[in-house]
């Protein structure tokens, strides 16, 4: 993709450097310019031109270059594919606001468990969900980062009665099959440059 500094938040840009300052103690000053920024990411090549993930993190419309890289939610209430379904939403924007959204959407259609209160403070009241969110994000972050871009399929997020299902375009990395990833394995992201900025801003804990 022709992607262009006119075609980037600077804003996105310079909130990535300080969230991830914080999370990562980052060494990257959040008065550096755009370009110092894609730089200190490996998002600019040795000729200058923007890599493609930039678009997909600081895209004023990332959808523009890459009109499938959005993720597709739907809910249903017993545990096939059928229609009506519950509820059903297309998610587009940066990875970042993606993740979140699809997150989002998730844990607000499963069980939250309230738990007895406290005694020592009698307005709070333990909760469980069914499922826990840092796992659920984690999902849908591996998702993001190991889908191929290049496919015309979306990334589906599909909660039933009983199972979360999340589907990512692509094959598996190479070396890898199925059976391995069962077992402990390393990780192999197939855009590994996505990967790195989604951990400095601590939605993964390593690339």
């Amino acid at each position: 993709a022709n992607i262009q500094l006119k075609d980037l938040s600077t804003s996105k840009m310079r909130q990535f450097v300080r969230d991830a300052r914080i999370e990562r103690k980052w060494n990257v000053s959040v008065n550096a310019t755009p370009v110092k920024i894609l730089e200190a990411l490996r998002l600019i090549d040795d000729n200058g031109h923007i890599l493609n993930p930039a678009a997909l993190l600081f895209g004023k419309d990332p959808q523009r270059f890459f009109p499938a890289s959005c993720i597709k939610c739907a809910w249903f209430l017993t545990d096939r594919v059928e229609k009506p379904m519950a509820d059903h939403q297309i998610y587009t924007g940066d990875v970042f606001k993606m993740v979140d959204d699809a997150t989002f959407f998730v844990m607000s259609h499963i069980s939250n468990q309230i738990g007895p209160h406290d005694a020592a403070d009698s307005a709070a009241a333990t909760s469980r969900f069914e499922l826990p969110e840092p796992a659920v994000r984690e999902a849908i972050v591996n998702a993001v980062c190991h889908r191929d871009y290049a496919s015309a399929a979306s990334v589906q997020v599909m909660l039933f009665k009983d199972r979360l299902e999340i589907w990512s375009p692509g094959p598996l990395p190479k070396g890898m099959t199925l059976a391995k990833m069962y077992k402990r394995h390393k990780s192999y992201p197939a855009n590994p440059l996505l990967a790195y900025a989604m951990f400095l801003r601590k939605y993964v804990e390593q690339t």
